[in-house]
Order: structure tokens, then sequence, then C-alpha cells
């Protein structure tokens, strides 16, 4: 299931909270599954200019998640150039857990952040504690996505919600799930 912010809000409400600190909330549920090697599921789709505020992912289910899953990584694609959100050589999440959560964290050049649900954890920006927004500029004419990049096994089986945190930046910004 995906959503998005509702049209009206119910004052008080999470999704009034987070609109009135900075944002909108959409998510996309996407399913590891299909076999072996890079897989890049498509996530949300901009048109215009837009800050991103957050991009994190937690693990719904994870049926399996043995073996060597790894590679996992967010960027920008506008059908022929991408540009990384999150270091392009990815982090290795093998052994993830229902509820654990990936972020994107300080620069593009730094891995997305891994807790397991197996213990408690801080993800938190070790240079500075306040919001590393990213304003994503989309290529006109084009259909711009963000997309999640994952390196698996054939039998990786498992289910991510993904959540972006979100405001316009200019007339035409706009973001949806894919």
């Amino acid at each position: 299931m995906n959503s998005v912010m509702p049209a009206v809000l119910v004052t008080n409400s999470p999704d009034e909270i987070l609109k009135r600190f900075g944002g909108e909330l959409v998510t996309k549920t996407v399913t590891l599954a299909g076999g072996a090697g890079d897989k890049v599921y498509d996530c949300f789709t901009i048109t215009g200019v837009i800050e991103v505020i957050g991009l994190w992912a937690v693990f719904t289910t994870a049926a399996d998640m043995t073996g060597v899953v790894n590679n996992v990584s967010f960027k920008f694609y506008d059908g022929a150039n991408e540009e990384f959100l999150t270091l392009d050589s990815g982090t290795n999440v093998s052994g993830a857990l229902a509820g654990a959560i990936l972020c994107k964290s300080l620069v593009a050049a730094s891995p997305v952040a891994f807790k397991n649900s197996d213990r408690c954890g801080v993800i938190e920006n070790a240079r500075d504690a306040t919001c590393k927004c990213i304003t994503l500029v989309s290529k006109t004419g084009a259909t711009n996505k963000i997309q999640l990049e994952i390196t698996q096994e054939a039998a990786t089986s498992a289910v991510l919600k993904v959540y972006v945190s979100w405001h316009p930046l200019s007339a035409t910004g706009t973001l949806v799930a894919s």
C-alpha cells in the first residue's frame, strides 16, 4: 500500500504535524523478489525542484535475508543519468529482520545507514545534528525517479516500506509514489 498526505488534514494528526514542521510524507511499498543480481526499484516520481527532508525505509517483513544482500543505495534517475543520494557501493543488509531501518544520512558519499531490529540502535549525523536536506532538480521532459538499488541473492524475500518527507521548491515541484 502506498500513501499520500490527505487533502484535508485533521488537526494534530501525524500528517498535519509533519506538514507543519516542514514537509509532506509519501510512502511506497517495495517487495524484494525475482532472483539474483542487481535490482532497481522505482520508489518516487519527481517533477520540478523539491527538497527532500528525510529518506528512509523499514523492513516490514524479511522472510529470507540470510544470504548476501548488499550494495543497498538510493539514487536519483532521469531515464539516462543517475546521481547517487547515498554511496553507490551501498550497504550490506544481510540478516535484516522485520523492523530494521535504512536511512539517508550525511552527504551522498556516505553509505545508507542500517540498523537491525534485533537490538536498540541510534542513527545520527556525526558532524551535525540538524537535517541534511537534499535538493533535487528534475530533468525537463523526463521521468525523474528516486530509486532503491540492491544486489541480492536468488532466495531474497522481503518487503520494505520506503518513506520520503519533502516539500516543493518550485511552482512545478511534485513528488508521488511510483
